[in-house]
Order: structure tokens, then sequence, then C-alpha cells
């Protein structure tokens, strides 16, 4: 007996310590449209004390299980709107929402999650391991969709701010996605992945995405239509930024494979913003001011049926890389870089190191009142050591590079041992002073009077015609030599064979870059002969 009785508590207490099982994960199907809550949540059943099945219900049962729950759609078949009277809970355990499951779906979203100005936020996601696929959240007082905590969610293939046929504005009033969390895919590469967030009417650092906080790291951001209509090919603005990545690090704005770029257009304020401490974020690949087929429409916001930004990019944090991106057609500057003392959220930004590289910045400052004067291509207005590298510049309306705050109708002209300051600390600018056609290719010489005893990178660039400025711009990036200036400050380039034969007529540009980062405005412009 003894025995026995000890085998029984031996077998209890293994069983006591053996793990729990697994959480089955559930489906929850939403088949009506109401407001109603769960009767008995936590009960593993989504239903109503009227025996149905809504939203609201299918979270609350996915609240109360840690296992990835599905949530799918069958609310007849076709459109549907859910008009919510108050506010959705918080999600707070992993779960799929997908619209794409409501019967009659052929590619764009057909369920409407409808609020009021009243209500807060739309969609608010404080687990990690979330989807949210295939809805349209519209009409809300707060973001449309909000998300914090672990983060590794996904958000794809919605509408934030838009009616369900995609044409118009239903806005939420603060931002349409916002993101304080970490490791978030907002989009994709596959159309299918897509989101359209236009129309919402925050603005400051709200408008249509917000990464925002020191947590809010390594989020992907690729292939939305932001600020434009669901054919990406008319405006339908946010009234803030496009996207506006606040003290949050080491983001992607797009990427470099088929498919991942952003298309930014139509936004009352700046298409894309780095600010704070938003420090080793990369912008790559987007077209930011044109509609899908690279059409631009200029003219001061909300002109209609303009598609310019205010602003293409503006840069107000440090380390960042903005590369292979179409700038183009934006109301002011393609990229600006501007630095101070930001007293709504008592923070000191700055705009230095930053890298510029491999992007077309084309068409920008069409409006010739803006603050800072007529934009141009790259205006800094603060901050050093930002290089420009291999960009083609070329058809603004102001300097296709300009290192003077509210100098825009100046050349800056260089000055002795380069000694001044500013933006880019005023690097010198060198000269082409010779030029050969021969052998298939073009030979230039030419020099730098610029920090002795230094070494700097020239670059080459090539235009059918100069600036009305006589310096600049440099549509045709050509090449780069390397250039040491002596005692005196002084440096040459001798018999540079560059890759091309530039025709005659033509006219050569060239810029400088220093050690630390900073380049130069264009140079004077040289005729090829």
């Amino acid at each position: 007996m003894k025995r026995h009785a000890a085998r029984a508590v031996l077998v209890g207490l293994l069983a006591a310590l053996a793990p729990a099982a697994a959480a089955q994960a559930a489906t929850f199907v939403v088949n009506d449209a109401g407001n109603a809550s769960d009767s008995s949540a936590g009960n593993g059943v989504c239903r109503t004390s009227g025996g149905v099945c809504t939203l609201r219900a299918a979270i609350q049962e996915a609240n109360a299980s840690s296992s990835l729950d599905t949530i799918t759609f069958a609310i007849g078949s076709g459109p549907r709107r859910i008009s919510l009277s108050s506010s959705l809970p918080t999600i707070t355990q992993p779960v799929v929402i997908d619209g794409t499951t409501q019967p009659g779906f052929g590619g764009t979203p057909l369920i409407e999650i409808r609020g009021t100005s009243s209500l807060g936020d739309g969609i608010k996601i404080s687990a990690g391991g979330c989807t949210l696929r295939g809805v349209i959240v519209n009409g809300f007082g707060g973001d449309g969709v909000f998300v914090s905590g672990p983060g590794g969610n996904v958000i794809e293939g919605n509408y934030i701010g838009l009616n369900a046929a995609g044409d118009a504005a239903v806005p939420n009033q603060q931002t349409g996605i916002r993101i304080e969390a970490p490791n978030n895919r907002i989009g994709g590469r596959q159309v299918s992945q897509r989101n359209v967030i236009s129309g919402n009417t925050g603005r400051d650092i709200m408008g249509g995405l917000m990464i925002y906080g020191a947590s809010a790291a390594n989020n992907v951001v690729q292939g939305n239509f932001i600020g434009l209509d669901a054919t990406g090919m008319f405006p339908l603005g946010n009234e803030g930024r496009g996207v506006a990545v606040h003290d949050a690090p080491g983001n992607f704005i797009g990427g470099l494979e088929p498919g991942a770029g952003n298309l930014i257009a139509g936004n009352r304020a700046t298409g894309v913003r780095l600010w704070g401490k938003a420090d080793g974020n990369y912008v790559l690949g987007n077209w930011i001011g044109t509609n899908k087929l690279g059409e631009t429409s200029i003219g001061l916001w909300p002109e209609p049926g303009t598609l310019s930004n205010a602003r293409g990019v503006q840069m107000r944090s440090d380390n960042n890389i903005v590369a292979y991106n179409y700038i183009a057609g934006n109301t002011y500057e393609g990229v600006l870089f501007y630095d101070g003392f930001m007293k709504d959220f008592n923070t000191e930004a700055t705009a230095s190191n930053n890298l510029i590289y491999a992007n077309t910045i084309t068409n920008n400052g069409m409006f010739p009142f803006g603050p800072d004067g007529p934009g141009g291509g790259i205006l800094v207005g603060f901050g050093t050591g930002n290089r420009f590298i291999a960009n083609s510049v070329y058809d603004n309306l102001a300097f296709g590079i300009n290192n003077q705050y509210r100098e825009w109708d100046n050349v800056d002209a260089n000055d002795h041992l380069d000694a001044d300051t500013g933006g880019n600390n005023r690097q010198n600018f060198p000269a082409v002073t010779w030029s050969s056609n021969a052998g298939g290719r073009t030979t230039v010489a030419g020099g730098l009077h610029s920090t002795p005893n230094s070494n700097f990178l020239v670059q080459f660039f090539a235009s059918p015609a100069c600036d009305p400025s006589g310096f600049g711009e440099g549509q045709y990036y050509l090449g780069s030599t390397t250039v040491a200036t002596d005692a005196s400050g002084d440096g040459t380039f001798l018999n540079v064979a560059l890759p091309y034969l530039v025709p005659a007529g033509w006219v050569l540009t060239s810029t400088a870059t220093a050690a630390n980062g900073d380049t130069s405005e264009f140079s004077a412009c040289y005729v090829v002969k």
C-alpha cells in the first residue's frame, strides 16, 4: 500500500511539474457588423448575447488566449462597414485580423472600420506578432492604427484614412499609422501588401505614418502609397508629413529590391522627415513628389491637382543615408537640412554627417515665394559633414546645392583658406579650367583652393546647359578624383580622364567634399569645346 501511495504521489508531482499543454489556436469568424461585446469572453467561442460574432467580440476572445488566433470575416458578401459607437479593445495577445477573407474580396479591402471624431485611436495593438491585413480604418479622432509594445507586427494591404473606393478622404484626425514599437513591417514588396495611407488630417509630426521614440527601431516601410489615392495617380494628401521618423533609429523607409520603394506625394508638409535622435535611418528607392508614372504637378499645396509635397526630404537628425530616390516636383526644396531647438518637444535637433547618394533631384522649388526663398535641389540651412555623392541634380528653380541659409540669390563665393562657417562649413568649390575630347572620352584639369594640407574628393558632372546663375547644376555624374592641397591651400587635378565623352557645347561642373564630409556647392560651369 505504501508503495502504491508513493507512486501516486510521484505521478501527481510529475504531472504538476510538466509544462502546460499549448493553447489551441482558434479562428473567430466575424459575421455581424454590430458593436456588441462577447457574452462570455475566454470560453473560446465568439458569440454575443444575440448569438452573432462581432469584431469587438472576436478581439475579446483573442485577447483571452495566448495562442496566435485568427479573425476572419463573413459578413454577407462584398463591402461592409462596421460603424463603431465606442472604442475597440486594445489588442493584447497575438492575432491575425484578415479582411481579405470577406467573401467577394478581389484585391481591394471590403471591410471598413469606421470611427467617429469622439473616439480616440482606431486599431490599437500592444501585443507582438500581430497582423492587420486588408481592412479600411477611417474616421477616428486619434490615430487610425496605433502600435506599441514588443513589436514584430505586420500591417499590410490596408486603406488608412480613405473611403472604400480609395478615391476620397475619410480622415483619421491625427496620424494614419503611428508606430512606437520595434521590428514592424508596414507594407511590403508585393502589390497585395501595399497600404494606402492618405487623407489623414493631423499636422506637425503627424500625418500619414509616424515612427516615434527610441523603442521604435528597425521598422521596415515598403511599397506603400502615402498621400495619393489607391490608384497612385491622384493626390489625396495627408495634412502633416507623409512619413515622420522622430527620435527613432535604424528604420528603413523603402529599399533597393523591386517593389520596395514607397510612393510619397501630395502631402501638405514634408514627404519624409527625419527628426531629433532619428539616427542611422535609411531612405531608399522611393519616389517622393510624383505619381506612380513619375509625373509631377507643381503648385503651392493644396492647390487642386498638386502632387508635390512641401519638401521632399527634411533632415533634422544625424548619420542617416538617403539613396537611390527620385525626388521631384516638390514645392520648396528637394532635400532640406535644418536643425535647432524644437520647443514643442524640448529637444535639440542637428542635421550632420548624413549621406545623400545617387538620388535624382529635379524640378523642385517651382513655387518662387517659399519661406526660405525659391526652393532648389539641396539646401543646407544648418549642419555639417553632409556628403552629396554621385547624385543627379538638375532643373531645380534655385541652386542645385545651396550651403547658405536664406541666401538663395547669391553664389557662395570661395574664401581664402576656406575659413568660413555655416551649412557644410561653406566648403569651397573647385574649378574646371581645361578639357579635351579625344579617344572617346573627356579629359579635364583644374584646381581647388581650400583648407591647407587636406585631401578632398572632387566630383565631375555634365549638363546640357548651365544654370542661369552660371554655377551648376549637375545632371549626369561622370566620376571623381582626389585632390590634395598644399600649405597654401592650393591643389590641382591634371589630365583626369572621365569615363564618358561629353558633347561639345555641354557644360562641366564639379563639387569638392572634405574629409569630414562637407560637400560644396556646384562650381562655375565650364563649356566643353
